[in-house]
């Protein structure tokens, strides 16, 4: 059990390190071809110009594409895989908090919130990768993912008040998840962005119920 513990702990800083640096320059080279691609076409957004006749079949438009949907799913990928240590963590420290290991406790704490953070890091370049390439579909697809990893549970709510970070954290989770949605209000997804508004609807429950049972601490 240690060394699974130690072993996720390396993780949580490995990727801590990662995100800290700026995108790659194969990346901001693939994004720059495809914005001036879509500027050459006069096009709104990439799904548009995987359509046009003369780059569908283009061998180096193809590597290109699928460049962007390889980094835009890594990204989300680690966002969700950095999310289920922080439940991890969490979990982990509320057993040791109940059994009266409070050094441990804090350890297992301070992780959980360092790995929430840098799973929203993943998310939010994975975001920006989608935006910058005007592609809804993608968009969409992340907003999902973060609808699904943000429909927080009593157990993960678990110390959010008795925490001036991890309260700092979960407000800033909710903040960035309206701003994301704010994208579509003039768009036609509505159906497809419901399951967002209703992890943020899920947010604010959850927080009403979180400061209520701290109160009868």
């Amino acid at each position: 059990m240690n060394d699974i513990e130690e072993q996720m702990y390396l993780n949580i800083e490995n990727a801590e390190t990662a995100i800290k640096q700026e995108l790659t320059r194969q990346e901001t080279i693939a994004l720059e071809v495809v914005h001036h691609a879509m500027e050459f076409y006069e096009l709104d957004c990439f799904q548009e110009l995987r359509q046009k006749p003369k780059v569908l079949d283009n061998p180096f438009f193809k590597a290109i594409r699928n460049m962007v949907f390889e980094y835009v799913e890594c990204y989300s990928n680690l966002g969700i895989v950095l999310y289920k240590f922080a439940l991890n963590t969490q979990v982990l420290g509320i057993i040791d908090e109940r059994e009266g290991n409070f050094k441990e406790s804090t350890k297992k704490f301070e992780y959980y919130q360092r790995s929430l953070k840098v799973s929203q890091c993943f998310f939010k370049t994975a975001l920006l990768i989608a935006i910058r390439v005007k592609e809804h579909k993608l968009m969409i697809n992340l907003l999902c993912s973060l609808a699904e990893c943000q429909d927080f549970t009593e157990m993960f709510l678990h110390q959010i008040t008795k925490n001036n970070e991890t309260k700092e954290a979960f407000d800033e989770i909710k903040v960035n998840l309206e701003k994301v949605v704010q994208i579509f209000d003039n768009l036609s997804f509505e159906q497809q962005i419901e399951e967002v508004k209703q992890a943020i609807y899920s947010l604010r429950i959850n927080e009403e119920y979180t400061v209520h049972s701290y109160q009868h601490f």
